[in-house]
């Protein structure tokens, strides 16, 4: 029953970690395209060159690749060291508990064979 509810957590909150990352997504796209907009705007006023309008919309989509791909970067990480914590704690919590108990009746058979 435990492994069920767990399961059950963690598929919710692959869920809300998606629901985030569109909005993430979402949010960088209307940045770009409000970005690439006012680039057009001041193109068509004449306020930019040809040449600054190019380089300005390669500088804006570089910027929105490089944050998409640092995002996901960072996504995977989290997940992966989610990941480990999730299967390594536990094991590490059983092998201190083993070390104390160990240690525990080492101190017993100390005792007992000082007496």
């Amino acid at each position: 029953m435990s492994r069920l509810l767990t399961g059950q957590k963690n598929n919710v909150e692959y869920k809300l970690t998606q629901q985030r990352d569109r909005i993430k997504v979402r949010q960088n796209l209307v940045a770009l395209k409000k970005a690439l907009s006012d680039l057009s705007y001041l193109k068509a006023n004449g306020e930019i060159s040809d040449k600054t309008f190019n380089l300005l919309f390669r500088y804006a989509c570089t910027s929105f690749v490089e944050n998409q791909v640092e995002q996901l970067i960072q996504e995977a990480l989290e997940e992966k060291l989610e990941q480990f914590w999730l299967e390594k704690v536990p094991l590490l919590g059983k092998y201190l508990s083993k070390i104390d108990e160990d240690s525990y009746n080492l101190d017993i058979s100390k005792l007992l064979r000082s007496r």
